[in-house]
C-alpha cells in the first residue's frame, strides 16, 4: 500500500535585526514555497530593536512600523507556529532555497549567506518581487512620482562600526553626474542621519531630504528610482535596489558581499562604481543617465 505524500510546509523566522536582513529570510521562504507548491508562515516582524524603542520615547521618531507585517499575512499564521518542532523540520540554506526537496515535510529558514548576500535569491529577482510588490499592503506604497536620483546615506549604528562612508563619496559622485548632464537633476536623499550631519550635500542645489514615514516605506520610495547611490554595506539599500529597475552604484568594497543582480539583468540595468573620469564611463550607465535629461 503506498505512503500517504507528505504536504510540505515551510516556515521563516526573521532575525532580531534590521528590515535588509529580514527581508532575506523572508525571500528564501518565499522563493522555496513557490518552488515546491507549499505554503508558508513568517514569523519576526513583530520584534523591537531597543535602541529603536528609545528613539521613539526620547525623540519623538516613529520609524518603527516595519516591526508590524507590512505585507497581507493571515491574522493567525504566528499561531501556525505553535505546533512547529524544529527537530521535525530540516533547516534550508539560502543556497538551496531554489530547489525542489522532495523527502521532507516540514523546512524552515531563520539565517541569510553571509558572504553572498543576494546568492540564489539574484536570479529569481523577478519572481521575488512580483511577490512582494502583489502582498505589500497598500499604506506602504508611495504616492509620490518616482526619483531621477535617490542617494542612501547610512549612518546611525554604522558611525560606531566604522561603516559610514563620509559626506564627501555621495557629494562628488552626484556632482559629476551633474556635470555629465550639464543641469542639476533632483536627488533625493534618504538617511537615518539628521539634517546637521547631512548640510554638506542638502546644501547642493535641487537636493531634498526625503521626509521619512518609516523603513518600509522609505525602502519603497527609494526602490522607485531611476538611479540608486547606495551606502556601502547596508543591506536596506540592497533590497531598495534588487527592488528596483534603476542604475545603481556602489563602492567597490561592496562587491565583496556579491552582485545584487544576476548577470543577465546586470545587461539591463548598470550595477558598479563610478569612476571619476566621465570619460570612461560605461554606455549602459550613460543610456540611463540620457533618461534624466
Amino acid at each position: 500500500m503506498p505512503q500517504p505524500v507528505k504536504r510540505k510546509y515551510c516556515y521563516a523566522f526573521l532575525p532580531h535585526a534590521g528590515l535588509g536582513n529580514k527581508l532575506f529570510v523572508w525571500a528564501q521562504c518565499i522563493l522555496f514555497a513557490k518552488n515546491n507548491q507549499c505554503d508558508y508562515s513568517v514569523k519576526g516582524w513583530y520584534h523591537l530593536h531597543v535602541r529603536t524603542f528609545l528613539r521613539i520615547i526620547f525623540r519623538g521618531e516613529k520609524r518603527h512600523e516595519y516591526y508590524f507585517d507590512p505585507f497581507k499575512s493571515g491574522l493567525l499564521d504566528n499561531a501556525k507556529f505553535l505546533g512547529f518542532n524544529e527537530s521535525n523540520g530540516r533547516f534550508v540554506s539560502q543556497v538551496d532555497s531554489g530547489k525542489v526537496i522532495d523527502n521532507e515535510a516540514v523546512f524552515y529558514f531563520n539565517e541569510f549567506n553571509k558572504d553572498d548576500h543576494f546568492v540564489t535569491l539574484r536570479d529569481y529577482r523577478e519572481l521575488i518581487s512580483k511577490v512582494f510588490w502583489s502582498k505589500l499592503k497598500l499604506r506602504y506604497i508611495p504616492s509620490d512620482r518616482e526619483n531621477d536620483i535617490s542617494i542612501h546615506i547610512r549612518r546611525g549604528d554604522f558611525v560606531s562600526t566604522g561603516w559610514v562612508s563620509p559626506l564627501e563619496y555621495y557629494k562628488t559622485i552626484l556632482i559629476n553626474i551633474r556635470k555629465y548632464l550639464g543641469f542639476q537633476v533632483n536627488a533625493m536623499i534618504y538617511s537615518d542621519g539628521t539634517r546637521e550631519e547631512l548640510a554638506d550635500i542638502l546644501n547642493e542645489p535641487n537636493t531634498l531630504f526625503y521626509n521619512t514615514v518609516n523603513p518600509m516605506y522609505d525602502l519603497v520610495s527609494m526602490s522607485r528610482s531611476k538611479l540608486i547611490i547606495l551606502s556601502a554595506n547596508s543591506t536596506y539599500g540592497m533590497w531598495a535596489a534588487f527592488l528596483s529597475e534603476a542604475a545603481i552604484i556602489r563602492k567597490g568594497e561592496d562587491f565583496v558581499k556579491g552582485y545584487i543582480r544576476s548577470e543577465a539583468d546586470r545587461l539591463r540595468w548598470y550595477e558598479g562604481e563610478l569612476n571619476e573620469d566621465l570619460r570612461q564611463w560605461p554606455d549602459l550607465l550613460t543610456q540611463t543617465l540620457r533618461k534624466l535629461q
